[in-house]
């Protein structure tokens, strides 16, 4: 999750700050009260009908539970450093032409170690000059080594950006690129690293995509309480097809805020029909 210093037109970015990566339940700010699905569609240039097409979508991506004989497969302990650096090099392979900004962004981001014993895996990424400031926990788990990959691409999105405004589903399909990028990467290591991460990706699908029951009841009404939840189905489905289909070079334009929504649509070929 990311959060941002600028003010937005409707407030919706600032009622994302209290939404940590975990995926638990939304706390709702303040000004999430003002505003609505008819707000939120609005910023997103989507309407109700191409909403429930992605959810359908998200759905068909589900993935199956794990196997029993798999339940080990991210049980191998990772070292804090270690992780930060295959997030590194993930980037530098995802975006080989952009190795400056993904070296400078990784040299001076804030990386704040928070101490959660209860083993919770909030994070949060601040856009704070002049460079993000990321808090996390760790405790050694392949998933955690995804959350670090996960808050890296808000930061690298934010310096991106300029620092400018970005959708909320875009910047979370940067966020989703960044686990993307550490798979990646991982596969090219070999199947033992792949498989240790591709356990824990998947469980976290099944979660984001488990929120799109929110999104689906809310539809049928436009005046729906603003719920930030609803920015990771569809976000998380797109930056699948994204990481399937499109260039890096055309993915850096999503990173810089150039590319909307419906942009992303229409490079997919998932426009309303």
């Amino acid at each position: 999750m990311s959060r941002s210093r600028h003010s937005l037109p409707l407030h919706l970015d600032r009622d994302a700050r209290v939404q940590p990566s975990s995926m638990s339940n939304p706390a709702a700010g303040p000004q999430s009260k003002r505003h609505c699905l008819s707000d939120w569609l609005s910023l997103h240039e989507l309407d109700q009908a191409t909403c429930r097409d992605l959810l359908d979508l998200a759905e068909h991506d589900l993935p199956s539970p794990p196997a029993p004989a798999s339940a080990d497969t991210g049980a191998q302990r990772f070292e804090v450093e270690q992780a930060w650096k295959r997030t590194l090099e993930a980037f530098q392979a995802f975006f080989p032409a952009r190795r400056e900004i993904v070296d400078d962004t990784f040299a001076n981001t804030t990386r704040i170690l928070v101490d959660r014993p209860d083993g919770s895996r909030k994070a949060l990424t601040l856009d704070v000059a002049p460079y993000p400031a990321i808090h996390y926990s760790f405790h050694g788990r392949a998933a955690d080594c995804l959350i670090i990959a996960h808050e890296f691409g808000h930061a690298l999105q934010i310096r991106a950006s300029r620092r400018s405004f970005t959708p909320p589903i875009v910047r979370e399909i940067c966020a989703f690129l960044g686990e993307h990028a550490l798979l990646s990467h991982a596969r090219q290591q070999g199947p033992p690293e792949h498989a240790m991460l591709l356990q824990p990706f998947d469980e976290d699908s099944r979660k984001y995509y488990g929120k799109a029951t929110r999104l689906r009841k809310a539809l049928p009404r436009l005046d729906a309480p603003y719920d930030y939840s609803w920015n990771y189905p569809i976000a998380r489905v797109l930056a699948a097809r994204i990481m399937e289909s499109c260039s890096p070079e055309w993915i850096w334009t999503v990173f810089k805020g150039e590319t909307s929504v419906p942009d992303i649509l229409q490079e997919l070929r998932l426009e309303p029909k």
